[in-house]
């Protein structure tokens, strides 16, 4: 038994690092862009799939913590600081030496001028941004810029905030790893967190310079916490704050709901819904939405001219960048479908990215159906979230790397979740 509970965490570790290597480093070294998708998306799937595997028809229980453990904590939290210290300290170097560039990149500028109209008043946050010479639709969702307001309040880079909800997100998984008895396993959580932020920084530099994706990767990390626990006040929480960032984790909530609702905690799960929609009306849709009810359409046509945009954005070999970066299935549909109309392309990957990542989520509830008594609902509601951004991510019609960075957290915060738990053999009726 203790062979079979060894080799799982072994594998487990095994394709978190395959999911490293070629979301940053083997198409740099020469990986062909198809095979490389195909292995990402492969090492990505396999982490969900290992965990339906191995906790399939067994019962879970929480690890009850020993005092033996406490010295040994306090050098997991040590190491856990240091990963944050020099986190933060690679974030400064590039932080000091790339000053924020509309030129460069408008993401960050765009949110800035949100921020200001915000504060300030002067005009409706999501009216068009003409500063960069041309028409810019805000297509960011309150909870990927409102948390900027305290950068612009305590007047520091806004690029402090992502680095921040990556930090205490990290800090609080590593936290939560203290119920385990696998002191090894607790010291890899850290290194582990830490390393993967290094070597995406070293790999993808724009990762800290113009992006804020380790915000939306902190929102993950709780998301993957608050399905390991049962309070509705943590799952509405957390899922407004994830569906108020960005619409990746839209397809997959109606299999959230449905796993809950069948296994009989109804109440909490409509508590839970009601909460949602509290938090998005107080948050989006009272103050911004109602204000101008075309906003919202109105970025969701900036995104796609965005995307037709990137499509037609060629490298020397005459491929677009973005579909040719070493993650995403988007380059096949380049390739084979619609060739030479670019709209038609982008709108058939589109139909597709929402059919595959329906499908999987309506595939994933009929098996929870048939097997609702042989594997725990927090078990499952993981390993199938892992499922579906695998599937989302894969499909998606333009795989920035950057965007891949979640998928990659997400599955380390897992592994340090799983952790929690003693296995014993499921009785079922």
């Amino acid at each position: 038994m203790k062979l079979v509970h060894r080799s799982y965490y072994l594998l487990f570790i095994f394709f978190i690092l395959l999911e490293n290597y070629f979301l940053l480093f083997s198409h740099k070294m020469g990986m062909g862009q198809t095979k490389n998708s195909i292995l990402y998306f492969l090492a990505s799937l396999s982490i969900g799939m290992l965990i339906f595997v191995r906790y399939y028809k067994k019962d879970i229980a929480p690890i009850q913590p020993t005092k033996g453990n406490t010295k040994f904590n306090i050098i997991v939290i040590i190491l856990a600081l240091a990963g944050i210290i020099l986190a933060g300290t690679e974030a400064w170097k590039v932080i000091h030496e790339y000053p924020i560039d509309a030129h460069y990149s408008d993401i960050i500028p765009s949110i800035q001028i949100m921020v200001k109209r915000l504060l300030h008043g002067s005009e409706p946050v999501y009216a068009p941004i003409y500063d960069f010479g041309y028409q810019f639709s805000p297509t960011y969702l309150p909870m990927q810029w409102l948390p900027f307001t305290v950068a612009e309040v305590l007047r520091i880079d806004y690029r402090w905030i992502p680095f921040a909800t990556w930090a205490i997100t990290y800090f609080i998984i590593v936290l939560r790893t203290f119920r385990s008895d696998n002191l090894l396993l607790k010291l890899l959580v850290p290194i582990l967190f830490y390393l993967t932020y290094h070597y995406i920084n070293v790999q993808e530099n724009n990762f800290i310079r113009c992006t804020v994706e380790s915000m939306v990767i902190g929102y993950y990390i709780l998301l993957i916490i608050s399905l390991n626990e049962t309070s509705w006040i943590l799952w509405g929480t957390i899922i407004t704050a994830c569906l108020l960032s960005r619409f990746s984790l839209l397809l997959w909530l109606p299999l959230w709901a449905f796993a809950i609702f069948v296994s009989g905690n109804r109440k909490d799960l409509f508590k839970s819904i009601g909460l949602v929609f509290v938090l998005t009306m107080l948050i989006y849709v009272i103050p911004f939405l109602s204000k101008d009810w075309n906003s919202f359409k109105a970025g969701y046509e900036h995104y796609n001219r965005a995307t037709i945009g990137e499509w037609q954005s060629l490298n020397p070999m005459g491929e677009p960048n973005q579909l040719y970066a070493g993650t995403g299935f988007a380059h096949i549909f380049y390739r084979h479908f619609h060739q030479g109309d670019v709209p038609a392309q982008v709108t058939f990957v589109k139909k597709v990215h929402f059919i595959v990542s329906l499908g999987i989520s309506m595939l994933m509830g009929v098996w929870y159906w048939y097997n609702r008594k042989k594997i725990d609902l927090r078990i499952f509601l993981i390993a199938s979230f892992k499922i579906y951004l695998s599937f989302f991510l894969a499909f998606i019609q333009i795989p920035y790397v950057y965007l891949m960075t979640v998928g990659n957290f997400v599955s380390i915060a897992i592994f340090a979740e799983l952790m929690r738990y003693k296995l014993s053999p499921k009785h079922t009726d």
